[in-house]
C-alpha cells in the first residue's frame, strides 16, 4: 500500500477511534487488578453514559428534568423481571425496558414539556416519586420493599460476569455508544433545533421548528439510554428494590455532572463524570457510614461554586478561555 494511502487511511476519524478503543481495552484489561479501582471505573463509565443521556434533554433542549430516575428504574425492573421470572436474557430485556421507557417518556413529554421552569422540574420529580411508590406497593409484581435478587449465573448471554472487568467493559461500551449518539445530535440538524429551542422557543417556532415534537424526541432518546443504564446497573449489583433503583440521587447526580461539566456540550458530561464520581466514591470509602450523605453536601458546594464562578460549566469555560487566548495571540502576531 502506497505511503499516501496509508496516511489517508489513518487520518480517518473512525480509524482513530478504533485505535484509541483498542489501546484503552488493553490498558483496562491488564491494568485494572484491584476491585475498588474496577468498581470506580464501572461507576465512572456508567455515570458518563447517564449524564450524556440526560444532557440530550437537559443540556441541548434546556428542559430541566429531575425525574429521569423513573426511566432508570423502568429499565432495571423490566430486564430483572423478565430474566428472574421468564429466563429472558437481560440483553433482550434491556431493549424491552428501553422501549417501555421510550413509551412512558413519550406520554410524559407531551404531558409535561409544555410546562416551563420550576413547574416542569416539579412535575418530573413527582412522576419519579409516583413510580417509586408504585414499585413499593405492588409486591405481587415487584416484591415491594423486599426487592428482587437476580440469580448469579455467570455468562455473557446473562450479562453476568465472575469478575468486575466484564462490567468495566460493559459500562465503557455503554458510555461510548451514548457518546456517538450525542456526537451525531451535536453535529446535525436535531442538535441545532434543540439549541434554538433552549435559547428561545418563540423564535424557534417563528423559524418553522416544531418545538413540541423536538422536545418530545429529546425526552424519548434521553429516556432510552437512561433505561439501558438501569439494566446495566441492576445486572452489576444483582438486586433491585424501589429505594435503590428509584433513588432521587440518580437524577440529581445526572444533572449535577452535566451542569458542572457544561450543559449542551459534547464533552461536558464526560468531564463531569471523570472528576466528580471519583470524589464521591473516595468520600464514601474514607467516611464509610459515619457521615451519610456528606458527598451530597460536597456536591452541593461544587454546584454552588460552579454556578457562581463558571455558569457555563467547566468544559465550556476552559474552552472559551483557550479560544480567547488563541485569538488574541493570532491577532497580536498579525499586528506585528
Amino acid at each position: 500500500m502506497p505511503l499516501n494511502k496509508i496516511e489517508t487511511f489513518f487520518s480517518k476519524p473512525w480509524v482513530k477511534y478504533l485505535i484509541v478503543a483498542v489501546l484503552l481495552v488493553i490498558a483496562l484489561y491488564y491494568g485494572v487488578t484491584k476491585p475498588f479501582i474496577a468498581h470506580n471505573l464501572i461507576l465512572i463509565f456508567l455515570y458518563m453514559g447517564l449524564a450524556q443521556a440526560w444532557n440530550i434533554i437537559g443540556g441541548y433542549a434546556g428542559q430541566l428534568s429531575l425525574g429521569h430516575v423513573a426511566f432508570f428504574g423502568i429499565g432495571a425492573y423490566t430486564s430483572t423481571l423478565l430474566y428472574a421470572n421468564l429466563g429472558i436474557s437481560p440483553w433482550l430485556g434491556m431493549l424491552v425496558g428501553a422501549a417501555l421507557a421510550a413509551a412512558v417518556a413519550y406520554g410524559l413529554g407531551w404531558a409535561c414539556l409544555r410546562l416551563k421552569g420550576a413547574y416542569l422540574t416539579l412535575a418530573t420529580i413527582a412522576f419519579a416519586e409516583v413510580m417509586r411508590i408504585l414499585a413499593a406497593n405492588f409486591p405481587s409484581i415487584t416484591k415491594g420493599s423486599v426487592g428482587i435478587g437476580i440469580p448469579f449465573r455467570p455468562a455473557l448471554a446473562n450479562m453476568i460476569f465472575r469478575g468486575k472487568i466484564g462490567y468495566v467493559f460493559l459500562s465503557l461500551g455503554f458510555a461510548f455508544v451514548v457518546y456517538l449518539v450525542c456526537r451525531y445530535i451535536d453535529r446535525n440538524r436535531l442538535g441545532y433545533y434543540l439549541a434554538s429551542i433552549r435559547e428561545d422557543e418563540t423564535t424557534s417556532t417563528s423559524m418553522g421548528i416544531n418545538v413540541a415534537n423536538n422536545k418530545v424526541l429529546a425526552m424519548v432518546l434521553s429516556a432510552i439510554f437512561v433505561a439501558i443504564g438501569g439494566t446495566i446497573y441492576s445486572q452489576y449489583i444483582l438486586f433491585v428494590e424501589p429505594t435503590s433503583e428509584f433513588a432521587y440521587e440518580w437524577s440529581l447526580n445526572m444533572a449535577l455532572l452535566v451542569i458542572f461539566g457544561g450543559m449542551g456540550s459534547l464533552y461536558g458530561p464526560i468531564l463531569g463524570a471523570l472528576i466528580l464520581v471519583p470524589i464521591q466514591e473516595f468520600l464514601r470509602m474514607m467516611l464509610g457510614g459515619a457521615f451519610q450523605g456528606l458527598h451530597l453536601v460536597v456536591f452541593g458546594t461544587v454546584l454552588i461554586l460552579t454556578v457562581l464562578f463558571m455558569p457555563k460549566g467547566l468544559y465550556i469555560t476552559v474552552r472559551d478561555k483557550i479560544r480567547s487566548k488563541t485569538r488574541k495571540t493570532l491577532s497580536d502576531e498579525g499586528g506585528i
